[in-house]
């Protein structure tokens, strides 16, 4: 690829993995060429017009954000969108986007309704401000901070919190790895939500190797049968073994979506509160 095509293609990334396949690429194998043949024979593009292309792109780089895209958007439009995108994304998000629905994807039908072009860069615009584009700068960033990332994946909540209080607000660390620490540090009925959205095996993992605070938190989270799951996996655990790996990706899950909670959380109260306050404006104006 020219190096302009490598600007256009890096931007439309997201996460760790793909900072670090340009960050160091690997040697070109077999298999890297049998993917750029496939690459270059298939032309045609997924969808009606590269606007829509744009989107779709858009919308799987959001991964887990995606659930709060779609369900910001018309649900048939969604569902549109949601069939041209691969089964193993798509169905992932239908079901937590749309519960009671999502099973439309399984038919396979393409839908007679078209998306007008204004209405998609809308779409696109609101998909962007979740997630925007990746910039070289982050590139720079990463290369700076892998060291401190692939410790922090090593590291206690303890030291993580140690590190996190001592970056600079413009860190990189902060747009790519949401600190798993604060997840200890909401509000009670908030801190009991997410750990009702995740298995009690998970929060086991997760708690591996930290302070005995932590792992209270959650057990008051929890009725008495809950606990004795929740034992039994931290003994399981402890006598055989865990996958640092896999802890690492359910740290890094139930740490994002702590955060969109929390956002989420706070742009329906400022909703709530600028209606109440638009409602007692109108009635000022009436008295």
């Amino acid at each position: 690829f020219s190096q302009e095509s490598q600007k256009i293609l890096f931007k439309m990334g997201s996460g760790t993995r793909w900072l670090e396949a340009f960050a160091s690429p690997s040697r070109i194998d077999q298999a890297c060429l049998n993917a750029l043949d496939k690459m270059t024979r298939r032309r045609e593009l997924l969808s009606p017009d590269k606007s829509t292309e744009e989107l779709l792109i858009q919308s799987f780089r959001l991964g887990d954000k995606a659930v709060m895209f779609f369900k910001s958007i018309e649900a048939s439009h969604a569902f549109i969108l949601l069939n041209y995108l691969p089964k193993s994304f798509s169905l992932k998000v239908a079901k937590k986007a749309f519960p009671g629905a999502w099973g439309k994807l399984l038919e396979n039908q393409n839908s007679n309704v078209v998306i007008d072009t204004k209405l998609i860069a809308v779409y696109i615009k609101k998909a962007l401000e979740i997630e925007s584009w990746m910039e070289p700068r982050m590139l720079d960033g990463y290369k700076k901070d892998r060291e401190i990332l692939a410790y922090l994946d090593n590291a206690t909540i303890e030291d993580e919190k140690d590190i996190y209080e001592t970056l600079s607000e413009d860190s990189f660390i902060l747009k790519v790895r949401p600190a798993f620490f604060k997840v200890f540090e909401l509000a009670p009925q908030e801190f009991l939500q997410v750990v009702s959205q995740f298995p009690l095996d998970k929060w086991g993992l997760v708690l591996m190797n930290s302070s005995r605070n932590y792992l209270k938190m959650v057990i008051e989270c929890l009725d008495d049968k809950q606990k004795m799951v929740l034992s039994t996996h931290l003994k399981r655990y402890d006598s055989k073994g865990f996958s640092s790996t896999e802890k690492n990706l359910w740290v890094k899950s139930i740490s994002t979506f702590a955060h969109q909670f929390v956002e989420k959380s706070r742009t329906k109260d400022h909703s709530n509160l600028t209606r109440e306050g638009e409602a007692g404006d109108s009635h000022k104006q009436t008295a």
